[in-house]
């Protein structure tokens, strides 16, 4: 026991110690404040930039008006479609009524963006083929399909009851909590902020072989399992303080120049393809956190087994890359009835917490348990490979 804590106590004086650390900190916050930077200097024309998504949506609808009145002779399905649009600009009226009103009216504007969406819902149930003019947002793909509509109704009732005022994906200047989880969920790859991350854990399963301290280590009287579990157990645990440092510090620079934002602010999602719900913010953030948890301390067992056989953080760094570039969509290829059970789908943490893979997943805490109970298994396997070369 003495030795396992003199052993912890050097190793974790020597991790906290390297400049490793410093790299690792900037290179997330760096990659995280991407649009922030490309911001600054920026006026913030966030309201400015949804006004015109309305009017551009009131100009189409009232071009198609223009022209089904020019038809002098109409059939009785153009008649109808005009009654449509002439209905459709009764509601295109109330958000740019309720859009040039000031900030503080966030109600009116939700309401009448709520009822819009009512009557769009109400449309597309009785035909999915109706063709509405729908509120195309910059940067959002729009989503023609009744599901789609079910959102929007769920997401503008959520503001309305809430009474918040709505952030889009696009906003300039966003609040510190939209723009963090904009950051994790739409602006920076997961992979990029994983791989950041394996760069961490391959120099300091590798320091051992490159300080030429290693034949230190495997003298030392206690197993090498136990040498091992020390060198995962704190870099698993030091770059995940890193990350959250990170993340603590693009929230506060971002929230000291754009305000903080709402804990409460809506993610709308969908678990069955037919049904919207509610992801607070708050939710998503924790969501997101335990997702890089779970992910750290399985490249973390994977990591312990790539250094029984590699020397440098090069090649460590290049092994682990490969297992977690198989997690990219593109190269997952068909679907499997094993796909669930394989850590490779969860690499793309956003994917899954937002419900858009396209392959079959256990959901989200599904997807945790499955990595740390993965992570047991190759932990226990390099166990088993040490006990029996009794080698680092």
């Amino acid at each position: 026991m003495s030795s396992m804590r003199a052993l912890f106590k050097v190793t974790f004086k020597r991790d906290v110690q390297s400049t490793t650390n410093i790299v690792i900190f900037a290179a997330l916050v760096i990659l995280l404040l991407g649009t922030f930077f490309s911001q600054t200097g920026q006026a913030n024309t966030t309201r400015g930039d949804l006004y015109n998504v309305y009017v551009t949506t009131d100009d189409g609808i009232t071009n198609e008006v223009i022209a089904l009145r020019k038809v002098k002779h109409r059939t009785a399905a153009q008649t109808a479609r005009l009654n449509q649009k002439l209905t459709e600009k009764t509601y295109a009226d109330q958000i740019i009524a309720a859009a040039s009103a000031s900030p503080a009216a966030a109600d009116q504007l939700n309401r009448a963006l709520l009822h819009y969406a009512q009557y769009a819902l109400r449309q597309t149930q009785k035909d999915p083929r109706t063709p509405l003019q729908l509120i195309a947002y910059t940067d959002q793909p729009l989503d023609r399909s009744l599901l789609g509509r079910v959102k929007d109704v769920a997401f503008y009732r959520y503001l309305l009851d809430h009474h918040i005022q709505e952030i889009p994906t696009a906003a300039v200047h966003a609040p510190a909590i939209n723009y963090l989880a904009g950051a994790f969920l739409y602006h920076v790859s997961p992979f990029l902020i994983i791989a950041v991350l394996l760069v961490g854990l391959a120099e300091f399963f590798t320091m051992d072989k490159r300080l030429g301290t290693i034949d230190f280590a495997n003298t030392l009287p206690i197993s090498k399992s136990k040498v091992l579990l020390i060198q995962g157990l704190l870099t698993c645990l030091l770059m995940f303080v890193l990350f959250l440092l990170a993340a603590v510090a693009v929230f506060l620079l971002v929230g000291s120049q754009n305000g903080w934002g709402t804990w409460t602010y809506p993610l709308v999602y969908s678990l069955d393809g037919l049904h919207a719900r509610i992801m607070p913010l708050a939710q998503l953030m924790g969501m997101l956190v335990l997702s890089i948890f779970s992910l750290l301390v399985f490249f973390t067992a994977i990591g312990g087994l790539i250094s029984l056989f590699v020397r440098t953080t090069g090649t460590h760094f290049l092994w682990a890359s490969a297992l977690l570039l198989t997690g990219l969509p593109s190269v997952l290829g068909p679907a499997t009835r094993l796909m669930p059970w394989l850590p490779v789908g969860y690499f793309d943490y956003a994917a899954v917490i937002l419900h858009r893979t396209n392959w079959p997943t256990l959901g989200f805490g599904g997807g945790v348990g499955l990595l740390l109970g993965w992570s047991l298994l190759v932990f226990g396997g390099t166990g088993v490979l040490l006990h029996r070369r009794q080698l680092l």
